[in-house]
């Protein structure tokens, strides 16, 4: 996505349009300004974090392996998901 490529700032909607490969209308019609589409980019993000954390701590008896664990699954998010960057 181009907010991960060139940052907030170095974006603008039409050139989310074309990475993404939408309609200037389709988008406009969900996020009528930059602004509008970062709340809905940040929130999803927020909400991904409690179910992720979840699954790590669930996953191990001891709290100190599961924030090593944590700290490792949250890396990898950071290199591979760009929701989570």
């Amino acid at each position: 996505m181009a907010f991960a490529e060139r940052g907030y700032m170095g974006v603008n909607l039409a050139d989310v349009v074309e990475s993404l490969g939408l309609t200037k209308g389709a988008l406009y019609y969900f996020f009528p300004t930059k602004e509008s589409l970062a709340v809905e980019i940040v929130e999803r993000h927020f909400q991904a974090w409690p179910p992720v954390v979840g699954e790590v701590l669930a996953a191990h008896d001891n709290e100190l392996d599961a924030v090593v664990a944590l700290t490792f699954h949250v890396a990898t998010m950071f290199d591979s998901d760009a929701l989570a960057r």
